[in-house]
């Protein structure tokens, strides 16, 4: 089964885009992106020494949680063919399990709501419902991430992120899902006398200045020493596992090498990546770890043996090296990862007529403001015509038609809808529109978004 369920996640990966905003289960991603991205948002503001104010949304019970008709919904949205959808059904209807408990298990009983644990296909299922689920109500990257059914919502002002986690409270709880208020946490960057509380739905979230966010702590005021002793914690967890290998006498230094850097190091190493140490935290690190190799050898302080020599028996590195390491391996990642479009947040939905054609921009925020292009490409990929449109926060204005006429109408309703309709010149002998290409720059930095 797990088999097969690879073949269909392959096929629908091929077909369903997943926004750029979600981190979890997707290619060219990883946690350490995501930690990334929070961290260096999160330093940004303390150099400018402005507010920002993040809220972790926890999902009760996510995976068991979503309704199977909302799963078929959620595909069919997405894109995704029919034949793939009975597929997906095929595999869920008539589940059953039993529950194992101190005096046996329990007689088996239907399963009718919430994914399969374990298996291969249910992360990428719950990514496309997230994406669904979260349409209207994300902002662009860092502003809003996810990772599965980790969340979080960012802004400048507590107002605004208050209201965005109602807006999410009630897109994702009307649709099944569940927003656990224990679990939710937020926290505020460079905060001020009197910033107030987040409240979700009357009561008040729990305010933290220090939270856990995909294994790696971290810190309202930026220090990084919790989450260096958190590294060696886990170190130590690590190797209180397999002592029993590490520790006999029996065991040759080679084996008890390839269990250390197996078992212990990479708990050790786990987010440092994006982590500015010091040296006293990387020499506490390093510290650690030549205790653990010296329990491992059975060799103490009293043989008066030098590190470079337990380092050399145990055929391992200085960790701050390894550190170090690891950054360049993951910039070397990030440097070599397939460049592709991204898709915007705000939703551009073209509906093209005989003569004309319409774009829509819903959800814009004051992120999307920018010049955006409206360029019409025909099929003999010579003619083209185009006009600039400047989205502010307020009426959007037509800057120009360069070239060939083109007539365009720009309307922006309550502020935040941004409508745009032309009609391709119609000149005797031109070839017919073939698509229509929409850039946003924003700053420096471009996205493209191509429809055709």
């Amino acid at each position: 089964m797990k088999v097969w369920e690879r073949v269909v996640e392959a096929r629908l990966r091929k077909v369903v885009e997943i926004c750029e905003q979600q981190y979890g289960f997707m290619p060219r991603k990883s946690t350490t992106d995501a930690i990334f991205a929070l961290r260096i948002l999160m330093e940004k503001y303390r150099d400018g020494q402005r507010e920002l104010h993040c809220v972790f949304v926890d999902l009760e019970k996510a995976y068991d949680r979503v309704p199977r008709e909302e799963l078929w919904y959620c595909m069919r949205k997405s894109g995704v063919a029919e034949k793939y959808v009975r597929v997906v059904q095929d595999m869920y209807e008539r589940s059953r399990t039993v529950v194992r408990c101190a005096v046996g298990q329990t007689e088996e009983f239907n399963v009718e709501v919430g994914l399969h644990q374990g298996s291969a296909l249910s992360p990428f299922l719950f990514a496309i419902v997230m994406d669904q689920l979260s349409e209207e109500v994300r902002q662009e990257s860092p502003w809003t991430m996810m990772f599965a059914d980790d969340i979080v919502i960012c802004s400048e002002s507590r107002e605004q992120v208050e209201e965005s986690l109602e807006r999410w409270r009630f897109a994702l709880e009307r649709r099944g899902m569940k927003v656990s208020r224990s679990k939710t946490e937020y926290m505020c960057v460079n905060e001020r006398e009197g910033s107030g509380a987040v409240r979700l739905q009357g009561e008040e979230v729990k305010k933290v200045q220090e939270f856990k966010h995909l294994g790696s702590t971290v810190q309202s005021n930026g220090e990084c020493g919790k989450e260096v002793k958190k590294r060696v914690q886990a170190g130590w967890n690590g190797w209180r596992k397999v002592s029993g290998v590490l520790c006999d006498r029996k065991i040759s230094a080679r084996i008890k090498e390839k269990v250390y850097r197996t078992v212990v190091r990479p708990a050790m190493l786990y987010g440092l990546e994006t982590v500015s140490l010091r040296k006293r935290q990387e020499s506490e690190l390093e510290v650690a770890e030549l205790k653990m190799l010296r329990f491992s050898l059975g060799v103490t302080r009293l043989d008066r043996i030098r590190n470079e020599y337990i380092r050399g028996t145990a055929h391992v590195g200085r960790l701050g090296d390894k550190v170090r390491e690891a950054r360049l391996r993951w910039f070397g990642h990030v440097q070599r990862r397939e460049r592709v479009p991204l898709r915007a947040s705000a939703r551009l939905d073209i509906h093209t007529a005989l003569r004309s054609s319409t774009l829509s921009l819903k959800g814009t925020h004051k992120e999307h403001e920018g010049l955006y292009s409206v360029r019409l490409r025909t099929r003999d990929g010579i003619t083209e015509h185009s006009a600039y449109v400047y989205v502010k926060d307020g009426p959007a204005v037509v800057l120009g038609a360069p070239g060939s006429p083109l007539h365009l109408e720009c309307s922006d309703v309550n502020r935040d809808y941004v409508f745009l309709s032309w009609e391709p010149p119609s000149a005797e002998g031109a070839s017919p529109v073939q698509g229509y290409v929409i850039e946003s720059y924003h700053d420096i930095n471009f996205y493209h978004i191509t429809h055709t």
